[in-house]
């Protein structure tokens, strides 16, 4: 069975992919989480099956066993609701948020690749473009801003969570 880290020694990286990348972002000055990465789902699944699973995520990653049950059964009720921006300048678009501050975030990246520097994992890939109307009969759509090429860096070698990592040791 090949694993993905046979698959990167062999190739380099993983090979270029479009998926839904859910991270952790702060709106403030403080540092990064810890763990920036919180998911990188099929970029096939529908925005609602990602929003659902981004609230799981975030009820996971901030309430206590008591909250999660009340909330299991009243969705409606739930602190972490996911946000759909419906437009961009105007443009309806694909990206969800949840939470406050850190947030999670989730979007359809493309060129996903992951790769190997030493111990490292880093992912790379281009952010969504924004758009805007063209012309005056908002019939078409262009571009207003190119997709943003980025890059992040984690431990290799570790799971996205550590929940069950902690438990082999």
């Amino acid at each position: 069975m090949t694993t993905s880290s046979d698959y990167i020694a062999l190739h380099g990286s993983i090979i270029d992919m479009n998926a839904w990348l859910i991270t952790w972002e702060r709106l403030d000055a403080r540092p990064e989480p810890y763990e920036k990465v919180a998911a990188i789902l099929s970029g096939r699944r529908s925005k609602r099956s990602v929003a659902e699973f981004m609230e799981f995520l975030y009820l996971r990653a901030t309430c206590d066993a008591s909250d999660m049950a009340y909330y299991a059964n009243r969705p409606k009720k739930m602190i972490g609701r996911a946000q759909y921006q419906l437009s961009i300048n105007g443009v309806p678009h694909e990206r969800i948020s949840i939470g406050g501050n850190p947030c999670l975030y989730g979007r359809r990246v493309t060129n996903l690749k992951i790769s190997r520097d030493g111990e490292d994992e880093v992912l790379k890939w281009r952010e969504p473009p924004t758009f805007c109307w063209k012309g005056t009969s908002r019939t078409k759509i262009e571009t207003a801003e190119g997709g943003e090429l980025k890059e992040c860096r984690r431990p290799g070698n570790r799971p996205l969570s550590e929940d069950a990592y902690r438990w082999r040791k």
